[in-house]
């Protein structure tokens, strides 16, 4: 608690404050006015209340990561952003083990940057930067430490081996609708169908259940989605527009009742066995047998249904609506090369009709 007061014609602070069990005074006098006291009074309030706060900068840094990266997972987040935590925690004691939390400064985050860049490449730099920075930014906003360390880091790396999409060609894509058609039912098969007619993410689609097929209205719900690691459990999709309704064609429909004959009655659409190892596997076996190359992943044909949508000029608005992404610009990001390729069908149209003129 402050004290002011004025004393042979100058203003006079004092702060009372508690230290190792005993009560201590600060004082200091000569103030010209009562608001420099009270400044002065302030700032020393100010650090007292980040004494604590301050002194957790001498935690090492490895083990202030680890607390805190316990506390976030045990606060309910996705299964697979936590997997992705426990692999920044080998990256976190690799580099930091020998660092206190005050002493990792910008020279030495960037040191690291460059380091796990010359075996990574830079989109992984980047995820591998956003789950480490975040802990030294929100230190840095709890006045733990000074200097937000990761501030206008530069990023290095390889080109990831992903430069482009993978996604099949149209006489391909159609080919797999065609052969899952005159195949015997099965609930692989009919998985990969519902993806490549919806876009539909490979947890999506295996968590399915029979009430969210609606027949009447021509849709399917997608309220929850699988995780890929076994038990394979049931939780809600990958964000909040994941949770969407998706209109179906009427092949969809024709496909699903046969599939539903030959089937067992339960709740689950595909099984509670169901899961992506065996989806792939099945995937790969059907492009053997059409003899597709290079072949794809299943995630591979929301790629294909866009890019699909895309060259038959459905506007990208409601392919971002259908895929589920938060936004249009998220679409617009993804699909650039696709949407430059339409572009370019437009001029090609656009001055042939001009020129006709």
């Amino acid at each position: 608690m402050a004290s002011i007061y004025k004393r042979d014609g100058k203003w006079r602070a004092e702060v009372n404050y508690k230290d190792g069990g005993k009560y201590k005074k600060k004082t200091k006098s000569g103030f010209k006015t009562k608001a420099e006291a009270n400044a002065w009074a302030s700032s020393i309030e100010v650090q007292k209340s980040n004494a604590t706060a301050l002194s957790l900068g001498d935690t090492p840094f490895v083990n202030y990561y680890n607390d805190w990266v316990e506390t976030h997972i045990n606060s309910g987040i996705k299964e697979g952003t936590a997997r992705g935590y426990r692999v920044a925690q080998e990256a976190a004691k690799k580099y930091f083990e020998n660092y206190k939390l005050n002493e990792i400064t910008r020279i030495v985050y960037q040191r690291f940057i460059n380091d796990f860049a010359t075996t990574h490449a830079v989109s992984t730099v980047k995820i591998r930067h956003a789950q480490i920075s975040i802990v030294l930014k929100q230190a840095f906003h709890d006045g733990i430490i000074n200097v937000d360390p990761t501030y206008n880091v530069k990023f290095t790396g390889s080109k990831s081996r992903r430069t482009s999409l993978k996604y099949l060609e149209e006489s391909d894509f159609l080919n797999i609708i065609h052969y899952i058609e005159k195949s015997e039912p099965d609930r692989y098969l009919f998985a990969l169908f519902t993806m490549a007619l919806s876009g539909v993410r490979s947890g999506e689609v295996l968590a399915l259940t029979i009430d969210d097929v609606d027949e009447a209205a021509k849709t399917i719900s997608i309220t929850k989605s699988k995780t890929p690691k076994a038990p394979h459990k049931i939780t809600t999709p990958k964000t909040k527009s994941s949770v969407r309704t998706v209109t179906m064609p009427d092949i969809f429909f024709d496909e699903y009742r046969r599939y539903i004959a030959s089937r067992d009655h339960e709740t689950s659409l595909f099984g509670d066995k169901a899961n992506s190892t065996n989806l792939y596997d099945k995937f790969v076996t059907v492009q053997k047998n059409l003899g597709i190359e290079p072949r794809i992943s299943p995630h591979g044909l929301r790629h294909t249904h866009a890019s699909y949508l895309i060259a038959h000029g459905i506007d990208i608005s409601y392919i971002s609506e259908r895929l589920g992404h938060k936004d249009v610009g998220t679409t617009q990001r993804v699909y650039l090369h696709l949407l430059k390729t339409r572009k370019d069908v437009e001029i090609s149209k656009t001055l042939t009709l001009l020129n006709s003129l």
